[in-house]
């Protein structure tokens, strides 16, 4: 084979395997469904029920958005942000403390505590306490993480996060 022949070949399979990639999340706004990457062929499809939609924009981000469904009837709040970085650039720092932080800000805690965590796969689900309003209250954030991305949902009741980790645990 020649150089030139072997070339060709090399840059023809990264295009086409650079092309098979799975996107972690996809977020379809005419049908406000949020699609999650279960694995590399199944997908797991949240209806929201009346969402808000905000890109976010930056030096850095593509296809980066918020989205906050505050009264769904199956699942209560949500609320998920997902950031994608461009090529070239990188994370300064922790992104989950700064999300937390985030969490802390928009649901008024005055205090919030890590009380356990579990991961299966590219997923991370954490259960929180946090003081809000002089109560106790306990909610979860799943972060589903890849390559220069991540997509952090907060779960004020816990249905969603227990629906995804039934969904991991019986797909391995």
């Amino acid at each position: 084979m020649t150089v030139r022949l072997k070339q060709m070949v090399l840059i023809t399979a990264i295009f086409l395997l650079g092309g098979c990639a799975v996107p972690l999340v996809q977020y379809e706004k005419k049908s406000e469904v949020l699609s999650l990457k279960m694995d590399k062929k199944q997908r797991y499809n949240v209806a929201l029920d009346k969402p808000v939609y905000q890109p976010l924009r930056g030096q850095c981000l593509k296809s980066s958005y918020m989205i906050t469904d505050s009264n769904h009837p199956r699942y209560g709040y949500l609320f998920a942000t997902h950031i994608s970085l461009k090529g070239g650039c990188q994370w300064k720092g922790l992104l989950e403390g700064y999300f937390i932080n985030a969490a802390k800000k928009g649901l008024k805690a005055t205090e919030i505590k890590k009380i356990g965590g579990e991961e299966i796969g590219q997923y991370k689900f954490i259960r929180y306490s946090a003081k809000i309003e002089g109560k106790r209250e306990g909610f979860y954030i799943i972060n589903l993480w890849g390559a220069g991305e991540n997509t952090f949902i907060i779960d004020r009741k816990g249905e969603l996060t227990r629906e995804i980790k039934q969904r991991l645990r019986n797909l391995q």
